[in-house]
């Protein structure tokens, strides 16, 4: 026993090297030449999307802000729900260490999860392998497999494999039926509380694989059901005492345009030649870019399933069709067709049927197949049948590289037909891995014909390899491209300008208003980084009323985003006058080359270069309306900006009873319809915490409906004069209220009561999870 732990301790420690070394050698630019490791070139994916909401929330902690809603966000929204991915320990850093040390905060979380993952991927592949040694070498390739390496960079996606990998290790002690697995559930929390999206997946991952693991055991099918009956409590206590997230995850996304962007119909053109070309192309190297460096396939990394993990999957796949386990053999690499030919998407997912987001199952399947194929070559040379070994050894070596060749000669002769280029570098890389393992194995071979090797030998030549391979195969998908340099970050790379042309602003007004640009920032989400209202927004949950909020003032939908139809960027133009107006941004910044029109705005100052204007028919957080239009009737007009100057637009039939509508849109011109506007009345609002409080007056000698720029999302309550009122929505999707005639008292309340609901779930579930374990565990030792 004594020797046992020793061993399992000597693994650890070697696997715990083995990853730190990668990681060292994969990250050395921004580690040591101080750059960062998200690339410049990859938009809101990444650095764009992170480092400004990071930085926010970095602030936001440690200045002791906890507001619920936060009106930073481009139009607003909940600001709770940023803290979630917070939770996990392994994303601490971000928080803790602040804006000054981002840098190291995301280089210690990526560390963090690296080491992790191989740590609880070698509990998993220690149980289901029998051998520490080659369950060393299956977590490190599972550690730094292509797809976790690349989409590590993206979408938070590293946390979310970890959370999978834990994941793994409980639905283990499920099937295996340890006495262990009453703590199933808690290796269960960490997915469920970090990713409802792949928690859900690997459900359905666990249906197929549990099955099919079962069944090799030869299990009756009253205890598979029963074992199925246990993982669907673990994973019921799980999402309950997740409750927290995940009711507050699923509620965001029921109510965001995301939700109803599915299509599961149209499959046909993503089985073309292109596509499966694309794929082939992919299956022969560890960081899957067979094809270009520049990640422009047709099938690029984005969409097409990244198969490969190592040249040791051809070769583990020949070893083992010459032993007994050609059914398992057969059986694994049925489900990773059954995965790459799904793809089962519903609406519950969120992604078109032609995306497939399914490549982390199939790398996962892959590393099973090594484990067994490096099993069953240490088994065989153990056995001492060194004729049989050597044998087996010769023929798997050559089938490999026979493999390899015919794939390349079928890849360049299908790669004009396929629309793709099959880059010349990425299989000079392959062919030399291939060669390594060949001359490693030849050598082995070679070795213990003449003279008896330990084992270990064989494993650590095998070990040595697939770092090898990890590192000069993942490498350019971390140094490819060109990085942020520390220079870039600390000299302005999200300042161009703008954050000095805001604290002029601020120093001149301090009042409650929007700052717009007439010019794209470098990225997305800078208001978040730069400390202003702006109106630029990047959120991949954007909800219905900011989209209908967007089209109605005539904006168009960016149309190349395939999953959410374009409503993942939404970014109002900044020197358009009507969406200023409307939206409350009192102050546009711009550039030499645009010059808004004067008849709208006046030039104040020039600050850094940029120029700073004043929008002339800014009336306050809000404006007041004395006509309305149906949104039906607005949709047929010609003259949409004359329409929307003067009216307010609105299906509420209760509203059109109250107020004036117009037949026709009426026939000044947009500056004489915004200053009817202005004469209408005027408004005056703070902001508080979680409200927005202060004066509206009604100047017209009958009721008007004050619009104010925040979305209507039913988390809204309005009093007037300290009466509640019904709040409407209009415009699109911002906020309502009838205004009587005089000046009133006004004040908008945010509460948001699903973080607390979740919280009552979480709890509760946790409490019975914990009458349950005391349950089970007084019954063992009555038992005992």
């Amino acid at each position: 026993m004594e020797n046992k732990k020793k061993e399992v301790a000597r693994m650890l420690f070697v696997l715990a090297f083995l990853i730190t070394v990668v990681f060292f050698v994969l990250y050395h630019k921004p580690i040591f030449s101080k750059d960062w490791y998200a690339y410049s070139d990859t938009g809101c994916d990444t650095i764009d999307q992170y480092i400004p909401t990071t930085s926010y929330d970095s602030r936001s902690f440690l200045n002791g802000e906890t507001d619920q809603y936060s009106l930073t966000f481009g139009l607003g929204k909940n600001n709770d729900f940023q803290w979630y991915k917070y939770l996990n320990p392994v994303n601490l850093p971000l928080l803790l260490l602040g804006t000054t040390h981002i840098r190291v905060a995301f280089l210690l979380s990526t560390y963090l999860k690296y080491l992790l993952l191989g740590l609880f991927s070698w509990f998993f592949f220690r149980r289901l392998l029998d051998h520490p040694g080659i369950a060393t070498a299956c977590a490190l390739l599972w550690t730094y497999s292509g797809y976790n390496v690349l989409w590590g960079q993206h979408y938070q996606f590293l946390t979310g494999s970890l959370a999978f990998t834990v994941f793994l290790l409980g639905l283990q002690l499920i099937l295996d039926r340890d006495r262990k697995m009453i703590f199933a559930p808690l290796l269960f929390l960490p997915l469920a509380a970090s990713s409802y999206l792949i928690f859900y997946q690997a459900c359905i991952f666990a249906l197929f694989y549990g099955v099919s693991y079962l069944c090799f055991k030869k299990k009756r099918l009253s205890e598979i059901a029963k074992t199925a009956g246990i993982f669907a409590i673990g994973c019921v206590l799980a999402l309950g005492m997740g409750g927290d997230y995940v009711y507050s995850s699923v509620m965001n996304f029921f109510s965001s345009t995301r939700m109803n962007s599915v299509s599961s119909v149209n499959l046909s053109g993503f089985y073309s030649v292109k596509y499966i070309g694309s794929y082939f192309a992919r299956f022969l190297s560890n960081d899957t870019m067979g094809i270009a460096w520049s990640y422009t396939g047709p099938a690029n990394y984005y969409e097409a399933v990244m198969l490969a993990v190592s040249a040791m999957t051809v070769f583990s796949m020949v070893w083992l069709l010459q032993t007994k386990y050609v059914k398992r053999v057969c059986c694994i690499t049925a489900v990773c067709g059954l995965f790459l030919s799904l793809p089962i998407v519903s609406h519950i997912l969120g992604f078109k049927a032609t995306t497939h987001r399914w490549g982390y199952l199939i790398v996962i399947l892959e590393v099973m197949l090594i484990g067994y194929g490096l099993r069953e070559l240490i088994l065989s040379y153990k056995k001492g049948k060194e004729g049989d070994f050597a044998k087996k050894a010769y023929i798997s070596i050559l089938v490999s590289d026979v493999s390899l060749l015919v794939g390349a000669l079928i890849l360049t002769a299908i790669q004009e037909r396929a629309s793709f280029h099959l880059d010349k570098k990425a299989v000079v890389i392959v062919v030399c891995c291939y060669f390594m393992y060949t001359v490693v194995m030849l050598a082995l071979v070679y070795l213990s014909r003449h003279g008896r090797i330990r084992p270990e030998l064989i494993l650590a030549g095998l070990l040595l390899c697939c770092t090898v391979e990890l590192i000069v195969m993942n490498y350019r998908s971390i140094n490819s491209r060109l990085m942020v340099t520390a220079e870039q970050w600390n000299e302005g790379m999200y300042n161009d300008g703008t954050v000095e042309a805001v604290e002029y602003i601020k120093s001149i007004d301090t009042g409650l208003y929007r700052v717009n640009k007439t010019y794209d920032s470098v990225y997305y989400d800078d208001q978040l980084i730069q400390n202003y209202y702006g109106l630029g927004s990047y959120y991949s949950l954007n909800t219905k009323e900011l989209v209908d909020t967007y089209t109605t003032l005539g904006n168009k939908l960016r149309e190349t985003t395939d999953t959410l139809n374009g409503t993942n960027y939404i970014r109002f133009p900044g020197d358009k006058i009507l969406d200023n107006t409307i939206l409350a941004a009192k102050y546009v910044i711009s550039r030499e080359d645009v010059v808004p029109d004067p008849a709208f705005y006046e030039k104040i100052n020039e600050v850094s270069g940029l120029s700073v204007y004043q929008n002339r028919f800014w009336n306050g957080f809000g404006n007041l309306y004395g006509q309305v239009i149906a949104s039906e009737e607005f949709g047929k007009r010609e003259e949409k900006d004359l329409a929307l100057a003067s009216m307010l637009v609105t299906d509420e039939e209760e509203l059109l009873r109250d107020f004036r509508s117009s037949d026709t849109p009426s026939s000044a011109e947009l500056e004489e319809n915004l200053l009817s506007l202005q004469h209408n009345g005027s408004v005056q609002l703070s902001e508080g915490k979680n409200r927005f409080y202060g004066t509206v007056s009604n100047r017209m000698d009958r009721n008007g409906i004050l619009c104010v720029p925040i979305l209507h999302d039913g988390h809204w309550s309005v009093s007037v004069d300290g009466n509640e009122e019904k709040t409407y929505l209009v415009d699109g999707g911002l906020t309502g209220v009838v205004i009587a005639p005089g000046e009133h008292q006004i004040e908008f309340t945010y509460t948001n009561n699903t973080a607390r609901t979740g919280r009552i779930i979480g709890a509760a579930f946790a409490v019975l999870y914990g009458i349950v374990l005391v349950g089970v565990i007084k019954k063992k030792n009555e038992r005992n």
